[in-house]
């Protein structure tokens, strides 16, 4: 029942809650990143803002970078973001050939069981090589929030299903960006970068999986969700308009999602010749189509 997890804190409880996420949130980054200069993945939205600004008050020389496809939604956003935050903001944008050669990179590297896992690792490939060129060698990654604070559609799609549910969820989600991660990491060894990944610290995880769940979402109808992180973002100076600007998946805003399908009708692949062979669609069909040809599975 729902009644089950949306519990009646008071406000000074509430306050509490808060204050013990930021300590915690403090800790757990000075532990993951040591290095005195970090870059950040950064998507313009909530989380990576939050560990900005969490890095930025531990002492710590921050570089924002955002990658993209000319024109996409982050490369937009993100400069605008970085400008309200008052950081060092660099954007990098790909085309459709460099993205082509990235996804022969990156599939003979991981594997991925779905095809937005191949695409993250994509735009991470691009961005760990952006970092490098600009003399980086550390890129701390905002994963684990969506995961633990409700940040997926998937939260409020089954909100009514009860806390039994949801948690079942949030393990099943953080389990596959848990081992998404591990397979990332070989993309940043490639690259001889340092990722990391502070909010999937075995302490940070604990601690959120006990943070009382109307603190993350409040309704079926929520689209905003991971409340008590944007009330934390706020806390520490990001701007309002950017604590609560609601989540778009990275694929989609970077514009590697629709890039991936243009490839692939380029190819001369069709939504029917897709479907004739059981596929999802035309990148599905590019991408298994690819992996045969090298010699994948």
């Amino acid at each position: 029942m729902i009644e089950d997890f949306q519990s009646n804190c008071s406000e000074p409880e509430k306050q509490n809650c808060v204050e013990e996420l930021m300590s915690l949130v403090f800790k757990v980054v000075e532990s993951e990143i040591p290095e005195k200069t970090v870059g950040i993945a950064f998507s313009g939205g909530v989380d990576s803002s939050l560990l900005a600004k969490t890095c930025v008050k531990l002492g710590k020389k921050v570089v924002l970078l955002t990658v993209g496809l000319h024109g996409s939604g982050d490369l937009k956003h993100s400069l605008y973001a970085g400008e309200r935050l008052n950081l060092e903001t660099l954007t990098y944008e790909f085309d459709l050939k460099q993205i082509e050669k990235a996804i022969r990179e990156v599939i003979c590297l991981i594997k991925f069981k779905k095809l937005a896992d191949l695409e993250v690792g994509i735009l991470l490939n691009f961005v760990f090589s952006f970092a490098r060129e600009n003399c980086l060698r550390t890129v701390a990654i905002a994963s684990g929030i969506d995961e633990l604070y409700c940040g997926y559609h998937v939260f409020k799609k089954n909100f009514l299903k009860g806390e039994k549910e949801i948690k079942k969820i949030m393990d099943e989600v953080l389990t596959h960006t848990v081992e998404n991660e591990r397979e990332y990491e070989k993309i940043a060894l490639r690259k001889n970068i340092e990722k990391r990944t502070p909010f999937l610290r075995k302490e940070f995880v604990d601690f959120s999986l006990k943070v009382p769940l109307n603190h993350k979402i409040k309704s079926e109808k929520d689209d905003v969700r991971k409340h008590i992180i944007r009330e934390l973002a706020l806390k520490l100076g990001v701007p309002r308009e950017i604590a609560y600007r609601r989540k778009k998946a990275l694929q989609y805003s970077s514009g590697i999602h629709k890039a991936l399908e243009k490839i692939a009708r380029g190819k001369g692949i069709t939504a029917a010749y897709a479907r004739e062979r059981g596929y999802s669609g035309v990148r599905e069909a590019y991408i298994k189509a690819l992996l045969e040809k090298l010699g994948r599975k």
